[in-house]
């Protein structure tokens, strides 16, 4: 691509007294703008494909509202023929496809221990996913979940680290991929022994409005 002969006259020289352009910015530039691009296509109606070949097909089992307004609604899935779902960690999310055939990712905040259960919690937000879930979706559905993956998980160290306080701070819908962890930071036994809890585990958490708090 050329640069105008009065653009370029307006380029100031670099250190050296060359007025090219620098090749580290141009490089960015093309970056930024095949990052632009992809985000556009993705954008487009029936780009959005769930990712991966690990789909699971599911049933919602239970549909509860979970903020006093309504504006929170916790979904719980579960195989069709009872059989175990894929384990999971604090801080895991999974694909969820919508009736339209997007995709969203939601955390699952159920419970660990239970292998034939997922439970996610959706806030609604208009225009969005989450108001699909809420108008659509309700006990009996079938839906098409993903394996659980992890990008936010549950890091504490050990040894002596065990020991030290653990706090956590949540606001709004994003206490979900938080409360397993509170969870397990309060009910993880030290090494060599069986006590329960070890950790001391706090947690902060805030909204927009008391109606709106998660139950």
């Amino acid at each position: 691509m050329s640069i105008p002969t009065e653009i370029r006259a307006a380029i100031p020289p670099d250190l050296r007294g060359r007025r090219a352009r620098d090749r580290i910015l141009r490089a960015l530039d093309i970056a930024m703008r095949v990052w632009l691009r992809l985000l556009r296509w993705l954008a487009q109606p029936g780009s959005q494909t769930a990712p991966g070949a690990h789909r699971h097909q599911v049933r919602v089992v239970r549909r509860t509202a979970v903020a006093v307004d309504g504006s929170v609604v916790a979904f719980e899935f579960e195989r069709p023929d009872g059989s175990p779902l894929p384990s999971w960690q604090p801080g895991a999310h999974i694909d969820v496809t919508l009736p339209s055939g997007r995709y969203r990712q939601y955390s699952l905040c159920g419970d660990l221990a239970d292998r034939t259960r997922y439970r996610i919690a959706v806030r609604r937000i208009e225009g969005g996913g989450s108001a699909e879930l809420h108008d659509e979706v309700a006990e009996g559905t079938m839906l098409t979940v993903g394996t659980p993956r992890n990008a936010f998980p549950l890091a504490v160290g050990g040894g002596a680290a065990t020991a030290r306080p653990v706090r956590f701070i949540a606001g709004g819908i994003g206490i979900t991929p938080i409360l397993p962890s509170v969870t397990v930071a309060a009910c993880r036994p030290r090494t060599g022994r069986a006590s329960c809890p070890v950790w001391s585990a706090r947690m902060m958490a805030g909204g927009l409005s008391n109606s709106r708090v998660v139950m």
